[in-house]
């Protein structure tokens, strides 16, 4: 968590240059902050990022259920 992925995946950054070596090398990649996935296939996102909740102000994950069942059947 903490990391923004949507400029990770853009390139920008130590980083977003490792994803892009990454992403272009090999033929299935899962770039995560450990509540959103994002799944790569032959360098191109396949679904739509998927989240398994969102922080809240407290500190605590709301949980999405739909988000759930989208990683888990992504893995």
């Amino acid at each position: 968590m903490g990391k923004n992925l949507d400029n990770i995946e853009q390139g920008k950054g130590e980083d977003g240059e490792r994803f892009s070596r990454y992403r272009d090398s090999l033929t299935n990649l899962v770039l995560t902050d450990y509540l959103e996935f994002r799944w790569y296939v032959d360098g191109k996102l396949r679904f739509p990022p998927d989240c398994l909740g969102t922080p809240g102000m407290d500190g605590n994950i709301k949980l999405d259920k739909a988000g759930i069942e989208a990683v888990t059947w992504l893995f």
